[in-house]
């Protein structure tokens, strides 16, 4: 059985499903033996995983470090500047042949 959802009708009911959340009225048939959703006062509250908070405090402590490590380009400056910086080829062609 083929169902046809008409697009009109799609856009009537979002419509009022918006008009309903700006006013927050929802009405509409509930679930018997379903739990009233809770009042809300105040500001909206995210939860997050134990997970996420890890994320959050691994992406603080990058955010932190400097983007260009400035005590090793130093060293390597150095080191080309003296002539004691040496790359094998093998590592130099390693590198090149590694995917992104």
């Amino acid at each position: 059985m083929l169902m046809r959802i008409d697009p009109k009708y799609v856009k009537q009911v979002t419509q009022k499903g918006l008009e309903a959340a700006e006013s927050k009225e929802v009405t509409g048939p509930q679930a018997p033996g379903a739990e009233s959703p809770p009042e809300v006062h105040g500001a909206d509250e995210a939860v997050l995983s134990s997970r996420a908070q890890e994320i959050q405090v691994a992406r603080q402590a990058l955010e932190q470090l400097p983007a260009i490590r400035e005590d090793r380009v130093a060293e390597l400056k150095r080191r080309i500047k003296t002539g004691t910086y040496n790359v094998s080829a093998e590592d130099i062609a390693g590198k090149m042949l590694e995917p992104e």
